[in-house]
């Protein structure tokens, strides 16, 4: 049997089996793409069809392999997450995608597998997502200081304050941006043309 005809038959097995699992407790998109699935899961259900995937002998998801969030700004349903699983007996991959209660809230799964731990907590400080049952959320890139989510959409690029050094008292510390800019003057004439000819 070739790989490709194995991995159709697969890819339906896998479909059937999932079809039959969440058929009542899940509203579910698969797609196909480079031998990947997607798989659009219910919040409330998060962690109930992360188990299954894990622990069934069937699918064998076994390995958290990456947590993402993206920002839809205008979006009614602002943030979306997606987790990516791995099946290491035969190499498929799985991503599933849910949407967070009130664009807030989702339901922690760091406990069944330990390396959305750093994940989660990355996608806190960076989105201001907050995971139910997580009790290691904390600041993991930024300061604890920092103010505000810096990959959300409605962050300004330039921040809200800035880090220097203060020479008089020796000492790093927080100002307000500032954006002032000195006036210039650029030449926007190239060395290789002769412009009088342009």
């Amino acid at each position: 049997m070739k790989l490709e005809h194995w991995f159709e038959n697969y890819n339906l097995l896998i479909n059937k089996s999932l079809f039959i699992l969440f058929n009542r407790i899940s509203s579910f998109l698969f797609t196909k793409f480079n031998y990947f699935i997607n798989l659009f899961v219910n919040a409330g259900y998060l962690y109930l069809i992360c188990k299954v995937l894990k622990e069934s002998l069937l699918t064998s998801f076994k390995v958290g392999v990456d947590l993402t969030a993206v920002d839809f700004y205008y979006k009614k349903s602002r943030f979306k997450l997606v987790y990516i699983f791995l099946n290491l007996y035969n190499n498929k991959r799985i991503a599933l995608s849910t949407v967070p209660y009130n664009n807030m809230l989702i339901s922690s799964i760091s406990f069944l597998h330990n390396s959305f731990n750093w994940a989660e907590r990355e996608v806190w400080d960076m989105f201001g997502l907050f995971f139910i049952n997580n009790n290691n959320l904390r600041r993991i890139l930024n300061d604890y200081g920092f103010k505000g989510y810096p990959l959300r959409k409605d962050f300004p690029l330039t921040g809200f304050i800035e880090l220097y050094f203060n020479n008089s008292i020796s000492e790093i510390s927080y100002r307000p941006v500032q954006l002032a800019q000195e006036l210039r003057f650029f030449n926007f004439s190239s060395c290789w043309f002769d412009n009088s000819q342009l």
